[in-house]
């Protein structure tokens, strides 16, 4: 089996102007000691190209949520192969990651709904 490393979504919940900087603030897989999503944020650097904000955002989530169900899919063949190997402790880990992202993919549809 190849090993890479997963590329966790992101979802985008806004753009600020900050220090006459552009920042994309965010949501990913990275979670507090309560259990809940860090919100996080890095500088956009081609600040041109945002003409309408909830456009860019709408975008850049749809390309977020694809990497999201691929991730998800993957998972579960991850899952699959475990169970198939009675790797139980492996695929209690991988359940809950699915689990995770399956809560992750709820919250991107609340945003898809509220846009």
């Amino acid at each position: 089996m190849i090993k890479r490393k997963p590329t966790h979504p992101k979802l985008y919940l806004n753009i600020e102007l900050q220090n006459k900087k552009l920042f994309l603030i965010y949501k990913k897989n990275t979670f507090n000691e309560f259990g809940d999503r860090i919100i996080e944020q890095e500088i956009l650097e081609d600040s041109d190209i945002i003409s309408d904000k909830c456009f860019f955002l709408t975008k850049k989530n749809n390309e977020q949520f694809k990497i999201l169900k691929n991730y998800i899919k993957i998972q579960k063949k991850v899952l699959d192969k475990y169970q198939k190997m009675r790797n139980y402790d492996s695929f209690k880990i991988v359940q809950y990651s699915i689990q995770s992202m399956i809560s992750f993919e709820n919250e991107f549809l609340i945003w898809f709904q509220n846009k």
